[in-house]
């Protein structure tokens, strides 16, 4: 990340974020939001054509917010329970009912219908090399951690549950909700 410009670092990171929006678009409509799917789609638009390709993101200086959604929060929403903490080869920290998420992603992912082999894999592996470098600063601070693994568990947990219900707010805070994650890994 040193090594790489700021400028150019952001395009990529914007050309692979508008890449995999239809995904995006895709859930918000499974999962009811209406009125985001509209919005995302006119981000999506904006960001394809007066961005470059998704090279720039104009959308977002005009107020259309960036979500972040897939299948496997669909899933949840849908009640489909989290199932066992995995780490995937190449994919990293998952759970089951994300793992499968990953099927209809491929589904949704543009690059999924790319005819030229070498475009498709190029493309997937800059893609690899750009989340790596947005998971570089979690792994420092995992390096703080005493327990590494239930370390990477739990942040993964956490941040999916947030993402598929939103902060907590019942009583127990913090407290009844590690309880709650415990259990749901299988601790």
């Amino acid at each position: 990340m040193r090594v790489t410009p700021h400028p150019i670092q952001a395009g990529i990171s914007n050309f692979f974020h508008n890449l995999t929006y239809p995904e995006v678009i895709v859930n918000d409509l499974l999962q009811g939001q209406v009125a985001d799917f509209g919005k995302d789609t006119v981000r999506f638009v904006i960001d394809s054509t007066f961005g470059i390709g998704g090279l720039l993101d104009p959308a977002t200086g005009m107020g259309l917010v960036r979500h972040d959604r897939d299948f496997g929060q669909t899933f949840g929403k849908w009640g489909i329970p989290t199932g066992p903490y995995l780490v995937l080869p190449f994919l990293g920290p998952s759970d089951v009912r994300d793992a499968i998420g990953l099927v209809p992603a491929e589904y949704a992912d543009p690059l999924h219908y790319v005819q030229n082999t070498g475009a498709d894999y190029g493309t997937r592996a800059v893609g690899t090399l750009n989340t790596g470098a947005h998971l570089l600063p979690i792994f420092r601070l995992d390096q703080r951690a005493f327990d590494h693994y239930a370390f990477a568990r739990n942040t993964y947990l956490e941040r999916r549950r947030f993402m598929v219900r939103g902060p907590r707010t019942s009583p127990g805070g913090a407290e009844q909700e590690l309880k709650e994650l415990e259990n749901s890994a299988g601790n």
